[in-house]
């Protein structure tokens, strides 16, 4: 059962909420029991005139699955979720657009938060037919229930939504050359490291090329 609505609150401010209730009643993965969840969110849009605009977003998930224990049978264990996200979003010119976020996360049923601060850049010269996304982003979370999602910009009919926990970094620079009207080509490189300890750290690569040839 899913109840939303949207309010223009203000001028150039508007306000939408909505609120998920979901009954699950059967086993089904990391519940072995009939089990409810409940997803709300809140979000705050402020869209003045201009290359300026602000986002808001307020979300609260609670969800019941099993308690891992070694032996016996299993335990019913809630976890209630907390996060804010905010987005600023800004376009000096018609070829250049800026996006930066701040997140912050809390999982109630390790205590654990998680916060992740990141800036995107895309430039989009009105001359040439090419086109460049990059993202640098630091994170530093308790565990994996406190990690957060990114979306990333991928190759086309792909998606890459990375779920960064621990501490470190994330960055990928893609860049779009569309070569006439019949062949486009995308190239990806990024790049996660893992910061451990002070002498620990691990980097992990990827390369993706993608060749599109319309007939």
């Amino acid at each position: 059962i899913y109840g939303g609505f949207k309010l223009e609150a203000a001028k150039y401010l508007f306000v939408s909420a909505g609120t998920d209730l979901i009954n699950y009643p059967w086993a089904r993965y990391n519940a072995i029991f009939p089990s409810s969840a409940i997803r709300s969110e809140v979000r705050l849009k402020y869209l003045p005139p201009g290359n300026t605009n602000i986002e808001l977003l307020y979300s609260f998930r609670s969800m019941q699955s099993d308690l891992n224990i070694e032996s016996g049978m299993p335990v019913i264990k809630e976890e209630r979720i907390n996060s804010i996200s905010l987005r600023l979003r800004h376009s000096p010119s018609s070829s250049l657009s800026l996006l930066t976020r701040l997140d912050y996360k809390k999982s109630s049923f390790t205590g654990s938060s998680g916060i992740l601060l990141s800036q995107d850049v895309v430039w989009q010269p009105a001359s040439i037919p090419f086109r460049i996304w990059f993202r640098h982003c630091i994170f530093d979370t308790g565990d994996w229930s406190s990690r957060i999602y990114t979306y990333e910009n991928d190759l086309l009919n792909s998606f890459s939504i990375p779920a960064l926990y621990g501490e470190g970094s994330r960055s990928y620079l893609m860049a779009e050359w569309k070569v006439g009207r019949k062949m486009e080509i995308r190239i990806k490189y990024g790049i996660t490291s893992k910061i451990f300890d002070s002498e620990n750290r691990n980097d992990v690569e990827e390369v993706k090329v993608q060749i599109r040839i319309k007939l």
